[in-house]
This record gives C-alpha cells, structure tokens and sequence, in this order.
C-alpha cells in the first residue's frame, strides 16, 4: 500500500513540474519556450554548420543576451551590425525604461508567474488597457541568465522587449513595434 501511495505522489509531482512553465493569459494556457543562449552556444560548436544556426536562431536576440559572438555574426549578416548597435541602445536603461520589484530570484521564474506576466503587461500597457485586450508572449523566449528578448503581440501590433532582471528589479525596455494589416 505504502510503495502505491509512493508511485501515485511521484507521478503527480512529474505533472505539476511539467506544468509550471503554463501561463494561463486571457483564459488561455500557453507554454513558453525557452531558448537558452548555451543552446546557440552548443549550435555554433556542433557540426551542423553556421547556415544551420542561421537558420535556427534570431541572431539580434542572441547577440542581445551576450555579444562575444558578434564580429562572426556579423560576416554573415550585412544588417545585422547596424540593426545590433540600434537595438543595443534601446535596451539601456533610460528614462523611457520601465519595471517593477519582484520577489522571483530568476527572470526565467518572472516570465513563468501568471502575476509577473500580469505586472510586465501592466508596465508596458497600463493596467486598463491589460483588462480590455489580449496580451500575448510570442515563442520562443531567447534568455541568458537573468537576461531575456521577448516578443509580445495584442492584436495586430507585435512588440519586442529587453527584459532584464537585477537586485529583485524587473526592467523593461521596448526595441522594436510592428503593426501588420
């Protein structure tokens, strides 16, 4: 009896655990996917080849989470340099930067809290905007440490932000909007 009481906590553990990374948004569960900058780094020494990795990644959200890697990718990306540096400037810390405290430890833990994704909406859109439209994070997530560029869509407008998370401080910077037809 003891071994089936065991067998039955072990397997709802493995349930739970695989259902954190669900962010119920409007109603709706979505799964964040993560791609984690070690993933580009263990791409670029396998031998499937760079086109492979180009092929694979967003190459200016890799170089956002750390830019070691820039002058290689560079050579095989004309815009990649120019559309880089515009977006390194946007991802500072100004005025136009926004945030708020969070008791999470990890970003990655912020992206996976239904209140946090809630609280970087309200940032970003202001809390009645938030409960009049759907808001939505776009996979995948490209992060490194406490570092992330996230893509968010409501309707048909399509941000990417520079999230970053420092000393319990959840900062915000927008890179880029495209409104599509």
């Amino acid at each position: 009896m003891k071994v089936y009481i065991l067998i039955i906590f072990i397997a709802f553990g493995c349930v739970f655990s695989e259902r954190r990374n669900d962010v119920v948004l409007n109603g709706k569960n979505e799964m964040l996917k993560f791609i984690k900058y070690h993933d580009f780094e263990l791409a670029m020494e396998s031998d499937s080849g760079i086109e492979q990795v180009l092929k694979d990644f967003n190459l200016l959200s890799i170089l956002l989470l750390d830019s070691t890697k820039s002058e290689v990718l560079f050579k095989y990306d004309s815009e990649l340099k120019t559309n880089f540096h515009y977006a390194l400037a946007a991802s500072e810390l100004t005025e136009s930067t926004v945030g708020f405290r969070t008791e999470c430890e990890t970003l990655e833990g912020v992206l996976k809290s239904k209140r946090s994704l809630n609280m970087i909406f309200d940032c970003i859109y202001g809390e009645y905007a938030r409960a009049s439209s759907e808001y939505r994070i776009i996979n995948p997530v490209y992060i490194n440490g406490n570092v992330a560029v996230v893509e968010i869509a409501n309707m048909n407008v399509f941000s990417q932000f520079f999230i970053k998370l420092d000393n319990g401080i959840v900062h915000i910077n927008l890179l880029e909007s495209t409104i599509e037809n």
